[in-house]
């Protein structure tokens, strides 16, 4: 056979794997001519831990490779994976030792060929930087991959799509100009807002259209008063390049609609530009921001159904720029909660109209992944309801019940109709057992610490997540400050819960042979829900609450805060928190393809690196089980 065959048949199966799929036709070409072709039988050692750095890294073409530390088995390597390149690209002795399985046919690439693709191909070294080879798992430890891996795609911060500039200029007036002096510089600048500065140039209010058609065209001003009589103050700044992204999702929080941009960002600083929601839909067009305006202006159950099918199409586009999933799970939180609070006010109206109104402060909390501000998607709704005690009546307890479970059933009803599910367990406000007082909240979460059976367990796991959306937020921050006290008090609570997190240990020890369901429906498939996601918001709960921050929702959130609570651990839980919000990613972006909730993955459907990015998900939820076990004492405690 012509030796250029065979090149040209290494050539062909190189460039269909991972990092040689990333390099230029010709320039791979020139690497399949230099490599070698190797074959060797069954358990047969190809280089040892601590061997010294060899001339090749070794290219999977056929068969299996076990690599090992220690005696441990960390990683199976078959068809297209590469192994042996911790050593090429630290220069130091191997680290892992790599026995043959079975007959196995490999590729020997030298390494000073490979080299300069590595050290010249940005893609190419962000792959590695990743531990995506073979055994990379070690790399994490390298300072200069590690900076690599910074620019990689777990990136998740709202930098990812840019600063823009202030698209109006400023043109500012002072506080003692007369309205109509402004109402005519506004116009001869065909302008919709104004900054009033003081004689440092500092914003001290904003003018808008709206102001001078509710104010002055009503008669209810005069035109000549001085513009500080009618001008919206405090000033709510943002710095002098800020990202779309930050500028967007202050001025969705807040409920306004133009931004000052200052020098620093603060309003003791020179006024320079001012950013309006016109220049917001310019720049993106069909908005979340405006899909929010219409669900609270809406009163209509199928125009809220249509507007959140809407905000998914939003949720499919930001995913398909590369949007840091953080940036798109606040953005969905907002449009969920947006959708709860409209729901809640048509509830009450329908309550009025029915029942008589018992007069009491209540929130409504989310559960679970909502109340993580994790739920992209419509998946199945965790709520509960939380209202003051009312009067030692049986009538008036009797009362506020019917009335409140009469909103829980409406508010769910709503989102039912929106396309979110109902929850399988009935863990839902229109379920009596969750429509409780305050008192009752406080004596089921103090039964669930001081008798920490396996319900109780698993109710901590949802309910220990909840957020108010919705009311009396006094009464959620009443609520906390019980839980931080019980919790004091609970003994062993913490310890029990974080027995049961262990509950869910990775599959660390196989690459290709994920645990799949063994029966049912899906047969054969990877519950990315229960084996990689949980086990890592459960650990950060039982690590948060062992703070006492129980304040903190999201999971990656959970993570970053336990960096600055732990810096000695911070490593491990910045790895867990990208870890956790490239796992919500993958479940997002099948659930979408899918249209289901994205929990079972067939893993036939996961290309290479999807399956690899995978396997290294589960190397911070291994490690921060082990520190829960030896943290929390968990061998003196049964399962």
């Amino acid at each position: 056979m012509p030796a250029n065959t065979i090149v040209h048949r290494v050539f062909e199966f190189i460039r269909k794997n991972p990092p040689f799929s990333l390099v230029d036709d010709g320039r791979l070409l020139e690497i399949a001519a230099l490599i070698k072709i190797k074959y060797v039988e069954p358990d047969q050692l190809i280089f040892n831990e601590r061997d010294p750095p060899g001339e090749f890294i070794y290219l999977v073409r056929e068969g299996s490779v076990k690599l090992s530390h220690n005696g441990d088995m960390v990683d199976i390597c078959d068809e297209g994976d590469l192994f042996g390149v911790r050593s090429m690209l630290s220069r130091k002795p191997y680290v892992l030792t790599a026995i043959t399985m079975a007959e196995t046919l490999l590729y020997l690439i030298p390494v000073d060929a490979f080299r300069p693709v590595f050290e010249n191909n940005p893609e190419v070294a962000l792959y590695f930087a990743a531990g995506l080879a073979g055994g990379q798992a070690v790399l994490r430890d390298e300072e200069q991959l590690l900076n690599i891996r910074d620019k990689y795609q777990w990136k998740s911060g709202p930098e990812v799509l840019g600063a823009i500039p202030a698209t109006t200029p400023l043109i500012a007036c002072q506080k003692t100009d007369a309205v109509k002096t402004v109402a005519q510089l506004m116009s001869r600048h065909d302008i919709g807002s104004m900054v009033i500065t003081n004689d440092s140039g500092y914003p001290v209010g904003i003018i808008t259209d709206t102001d001078l058609r509710k104010k002055i065209a009503t008669g209810a001003f005069d035109v000549n008063i001085p513009v500080e009589s009618i001008m919206n103050h405090p000033v709510v700044t943002v710095r002098k390049g800020a990202s779309f992204i930050e500028m967007m999702i202050t001025m969705m929080t807040q409920n306004i609609h133009h931004l000052c941009i200052t020098e620093d960002g603060s309003a003791e600083s020179k006024a320079i530009g001012i950013f309006s929601g016109r220049d917001m839909l310019l720049e993106q067009g069909n908005h979340p921001a405006i899909i929010v305006k219409k669900i609270a202006k809406t009163h209509d159950i199928a125009q809220l159904s249509y507007l959140r099918d809407k905000a998914e199409k939003l949720l499919e586009a930001y995913l398909g720029q590369g949007a840091g999933i953080t940036f798109i799970a606040r953005v969905l939180t907002i449009v969920n909660d947006a959708l709860i609070k409209k729901a809640i006010t048509l509830a009450l109206r329908t309550a009025g109209q029915q029942f008589e109104d018992p007069e009491l402060g209540f929130c409504w909390l989310s559960l679970g992944s909502e109340g993580r501000e994790e739920q992209l998607l419509r998946t199945d709704i965790d709520n509960a309801i939380l209202y003051e005690d009312p009067p030692d009546e049986q009538q008036a307890i009797a009362k506020a019940k019917t009335y409140f479970l009469h909103i829980g059933r409406c508010v769910n009803d709503i989102l039912m109709q929106c396309g979110f599910e109902k929850c399988p367990a009935d863990i839902m406000a229109s379920n009596p057992d969750y429509c409780l007082s305050l008192s009752e909240w406080k004596k089921k979460f103090g039964h669930w610490i001081k008798v920490p059976e396996p319900l109780a367990l698993m109710n901590s796991t949802i309910f220990f997540d909840f957020r108010a959306v919705y009311g009396d937020m006094a009464l959620e921050a009443a609520l906390r400050d019980f839980l931080i006290e019980a919790i004091d008090q609970g003994g062993t609570f913490i310890n029990h819960l974080a027995k049961n997190a262990l509950g869910n240990p990775p599959p660390l020890t196989f690459f290709k042979n994920f645990i799949v369901e063994r029966g049912g429906e899906h047969k054969d498939e990877f519950d990315l829900k229960k084996r990689a996601m949980m086990p890592l918001a459960d650990a950060a709960r039982v690590l948060i609450l062992s703070h006492r921050q129980l304040a903190v929702h999201h999971t990656a959130e959970r993570f970053k805060k336990l960096m600055h609570l732990e810096p000695q651990k911070g490593k491990l839980f910045e790895e867990a928190g990208m870890a956790y919000e490239w796992l919500m990613g993958l479940r997002t972006r099948f659930g979408l393809m899918n249209n289901d909730s994205g929990r079972f993955l067939p893993i036939a459907s996961l290309n290479k690196i999807e399956k690899q990015m995978l396997r290294n998900a589960f190397v911070p939820i291994k490690e921060l089980q082990q520190l829960m076990e030896v943290r929390f004492q968990l061998d003196y405690f049964p399962s």
